[in-house]
């Protein structure tokens, strides 16, 4: 899919629901930046009533492009975001963009602290995060992983 099919659809479904564009390689923030402004132009109905996002893999999609999305969804109840460059700040618009969020899937985001996750959970209580894992944890055990290797390979 690439963002002139997304922007088409973005703009002739006003009332879609559940947005899939994971592992879409010819994505980029350009689509992201027609959601929100297609949010903006309906703002009668409410923004776009998309309740399941999933960005999986979008690994060309800017930070900010997705916030802009996350923004103009009020009504996610569902958010892939697996493998995107994403940092706390994504993790902040979410917590003050998304109030009815139940299930967040952050694999292989790596620059999330548990800090903002933290806030996050508590700002909804009801959310799931599923394979969130703390990047000190992340660097420990791939440092583990090194360790055993080497150790390995010298033991030859």
């Amino acid at each position: 899919m690439s963002d002139k099919v997304l922007c088409r659809i973005t703009r002739s479904c006003r009332k879609i629901e559940y947005l899939n564009i994971s592992f879409c390689q010819g994505i980029t923030g350009r689509s992201l930046i027609e959601i929100a402004a297609v949010a903006k132009l309906y703002k009668i109905e409410k923004r776009l009533s998309i309740e399941f996002l999933d960005f999986g893999s979008c690994v060309y999609v800017a930070e900010t492009s997705i916030c802009n999305a996350i923004h103009s969804c009020p009504n996610l109840q569902h958010h892939n975001l697996s493998f995107c460059r994403i940092t706390d700040v994504t993790i902040k618009e979410i917590s003050h963009s998304c109030l009815n969020l139940k299930y967040l899937n952050l694999e292989g985001c790596a620059n999330i602290t548990k800090e903002a996750i933290d806030q996050l959970v508590s700002l909804n209580p009801n959310i799931h995060v599923e394979n969130f894992m703390n990047s000190m944890d992340m660097r420990a055990e791939l440092d583990q992983e090194i360790r055993g290797l080497y150790n390995t390979w010298h033991s030859v």
